[in-house]
Order: C-alpha cells, then sequence, then structure tokens
C-alpha cells in the first residue's frame, strides 16, 4: 500500500489496522518520516519532490526494492496542491505494463 503524505496522519492512521503487508509512506518532510518510524508496519519514505506519476514512481520503486506482489493500492486525500479533490484509492496491477 503506497500513501503520499504531508502529515502522516493517512499512512497512522492505516496503521491501526495492523494490516498484513507494508504501509509506504511518502511524505517530502523530513520530519514527518522520521515520526512515521515509530508506527506500526509504515516504511516512510522521503521523496523531495511530489511525484506527478505515482503508477511509475510506485513501479520504478518497487523495483528497485525487490519487492514481489501482483496489486498495490495507491490511497490519497486532498493536498496544499490540491485541496479541493477528493479522497481516492487507485489499485494498481503491477502485472501489467504502465498504461495498458
Amino acid at each position: 500500500m503506497f500513501v503520499p503524505t504531508h502529515s502522516g496522519a493517512t499512512a497512522r492512521s492505516l496503521s491501526h489496522f495492523r494490516l498484513p503487508v507494508w504501509i509506504v509512506a511518502v511524505s517530502s518532510q523530513p520530519q514527518t518520516c522520521r515520526n512515521l518510524a515509530f508506527s506500526y508496519g509504515v516504511y516512510p519514505v522521503c521523496e523531495p519532490l511530489h511525484p506527478e506519476d505515482w503508477d511509475g514512481f510506485v513501479r520504478r520503486w518497487l523495483e528497485e526494492h525487490e519487492v514481489k506482489g501482483e496489486m498495490v493500492i495507491l490511497t490519497e486525500g486532498p493536498s496544499r496542491k490540491y485541496p479541493e479533490v477528493h479522497n481516492r484509492m487507485e489499485i494498481i496491477d503491477i502485472g501489467r505494463q504502465a498504461g495498458g
């Protein structure tokens, strides 16, 4: 599960469920990443720039870290850049080519 986050609130909320999968919390805030290191099942990733292409980012990250799997859930809420957007959840099929 990938969770873009500024404050870490969504990743911390999800960690309360003690999911059987890792929660990869991607934040541009070093302090948020340090704080998330103490949340159950959360793997904080400090990324200075918010990725525009999450599908590509997820695929590259999984490949670089040699993580195997079939599906990834990406969940994201409103941000400072896009405060009017709704919460969303996207399922990324890792077995399929990006954009296919």
